[in-house]
C-alpha cells in the first residue's frame, strides 16, 4: 500500500527539520538557529526600527506591541516577512502541527545603565497541562545576546517539569547556576516551547539590545478584533492565515 499524503508530509517535515534539531529541542526546550537571517535582513530591520525614533528605554522596554493593532508589522514589509520566515516555518510546524497562528508580538530594547532593568522573574505558559492549545515563541535577535551580555535566559529541560521552581531560584535568576543565557548572536532565531521556564537576564552588553518576539499558538481569540490586525501591505495567503484573517 502506498503511503498517504499525510504520511508523506510528515516524513518530509521530519527530513527538513533534521534528527539533531528535533532531539535538541525536545531535550532542552529551545533551539538557537544561528544565521537564521541574512545580514541585509537585519540591517533593513534595524534601519526600520531606527526610523521610529523610539524614546530611550527608561520606563518601558517594549515597542511595536500587538494585538490591538498591527504593531511593528505595520512599519515595513521586512517585519511581515518574519511571520513565516523560511528559517523557522518548518520548526514551527514540527512543534505546533499544521495549525500555526500568531497570537502576539512585541519588541524588546534595553541599554545598560538606562532605566530600570527588565523583570528577571522566570515564567512559562500558565496552562502547562493543556494539550488542546500548544504554543511556542520565536525571538529574532537584531543585536548580540548571550553569556556575559544578557538577553533571554532559561532553565534547560524545564518544559518537562510540572513543579514550580523554588522561590530562591526566581529571586536569584540572574546569578543561579541553573539559569543560563544561551549564545544567540545577531541574525539568530531563538525558538522555544512556551512550557520552558524562561526570563530575561540582566543586560550587560555595551550595545542596545534589540529583539523581536513572535508568540505562536494553535488557537486564537474568537473575536477577530482581539487578533493582530492586518498591516497595510501585500500579504501571502499563508501569512493571512497565520494572522487569523482567512479573508481580505
Amino acid at each position: 500500500m502506498s503511503p498517504s499524503r499525510a504520511q508523506e508530509d510528515s516524513e518530509s517535515l521530519s527530513q527538513r527539520v533534521g534528527d539533531l534539531d528535533q532531539y535538541l529541542i525536545d531535550l532542552k526546550g529551545y533551539l538557537v538557529l544561528k544565521d537564521a537571517l541574512l545580514e541585509r535582513e537585519v540591517d533593513d530591520l534595524n534601519q526600520q526600527i531606527d526610523a521610529q525614533v523610539l524614546p530611550p528605554p527608561t520606563t518601558y522596554n517594549r515597542f511595536g506591541t500587538a494585538p490591538l493593532g498591527a504593531g511593528f508589522l505595520g512599519w515595513h514589509p521586512s517585519f511581515v516577512a518574519l511571520v513565516d520566515h523560511p528559517s523557522v516555518i518548518d520548526m514551527l510546524q514540527f512543534l505546533l502541527g499544521p495549525t500555526i497562528l500568531l497570537d502576539s508580538i512585541y519588541g524588546i530594547y534595553e541599554e545598560r545603565f538606562v532605566g530600570e532593568p527588565l523583570n528577571d522573574k522566570l515564567t512559562r505558559e500558565a496552562n502547562i497541562g493543556a494539550e488542546s492549545r500548544l504554543s511556542c515563541s520565536v525571538v529574532w535577535n537584531m543585536t548580540d545576546t548571550g553569556p556575559g551580555i544578557g538577553g533571554l535566559c532559561c532553565v534547560e529541560g524545564s518544559h518537562h517539569v510540572r513543579r514550580a521552581p523554588p522561590s530562591r531560584m526566581n529571586e536569584t535568576a540572574h546569578s543561579s547556576p541553573h539559569v543560563l543565557t544561551p549564545d544567540a548572536p545577531a541574525r539568530s532565531a531563538f525558538i522555544c516551547t512556551s512550557r520552558l521556564l524562561h526570563g530575561n537576564g540582566r543586560w550587560l552588553g555595551p550595545h542596545q539590545r534589540r529583539s523581536l518576539v513572535f508568540k505562536y499558538t494553535t488557537a486564537l481569540q474568537e473575536d477577530p478584533s482581539r487578533r493582530i490586525s492586518l498591516p497595510a501591505f501585500d500579504l501571502t495567503q499563508r501569512q493571512r492565515t497565520i494572522l487569523g484573517h482567512l479573508t481580505s
